[in-house]
């Protein structure tokens, strides 16, 4: 007589899971300073490469903060997918690669501010001319917020003005909180390295 048996549930290892970054409040940048030749434009890199894989977190970090002007607080539960990784835990750097440059004019001119964290955060928002082949249609421009979390970097920007045009290199952050209407997310740059190209024009008005 043949016994056909069930088979039972999965019994082999769980699938890793990679947790996802730490938010960008809860987190500190600390770089170098290049200095220019006469008549160069100046740039300032931070120490850590663009797009480099970031630490795993080791305990908790502080809420995530939504931009200025903009009411609510928390994270959104489950609002951030984990990333699945092999065996060893360790996301593959050539597989994995956040690197973004933007250039174009300064439409707000940067702000400094304190977190509840201690870090000191920058924010500054450039206007980049979209390429004529788009297929978006409506704007002409994109609006790109950039931010920064090294003092250093910050004493290179803190002369921007209105009209400059600058060269920002870095990684494209996404950020999700709670608001009084529900979830809600922005997309940033974190700013790695940073170029002032010239000052604004008399006849950009």
């Amino acid at each position: 007589m043949s016994c056909r048996s069930t088979p039972g549930p999965f019994s082999g290892p769980a699938a890793l899971t990679h947790p996802a970054p730490p938010p960008l409040s809860g987190r500190s940048r600390q770089g170098g300073v290049a200095r220019p030749v006469d008549g160069a434009a100046e740039t300032h890199r931070a120490a850590r490469p663009v797009g480099s894989a970031e630490p795993r977190a080791t305990g908790r970090t502080p809420k995530e903060q939504p931009p200025e002007g903009v009411e609510g607080s928390g994270t959104v539960p489950g609002a951030e997918e984990s990333t699945r990784v092999g065996d060893t835990g360790a996301v593959s750097q050539a597989e994995h690669h956040n690197e973004v440059v933007v250039a174009g004019r300064i439409t707000a001119e940067p702000r400094f501010r304190e977190l509840p964290s201690g870090d000191h955060l920058a924010t500054w928002r450039i206007c980049v001319a979209r390429h004529p082949s788009t297929r978006f249609r409506g704007r002409r421009v994109d609006s790109i917020t950039c931010v920064s979390f090294d003092k250093d970097l910050h004493e290179h920007v803190r002369g921007w003005r209105l009209g400059d045009v600058v060269d920002v290199h870095g990684a494209l952050r996404r950020r999700t909180w709670r608001g009084v209407d529900g979830p809600r997310s922005v997309c940033e740059v974190e700013a790695v390295s940073v170029r002032f190209v010239r000052g604004r024009r008399k006849e950009e008005g």
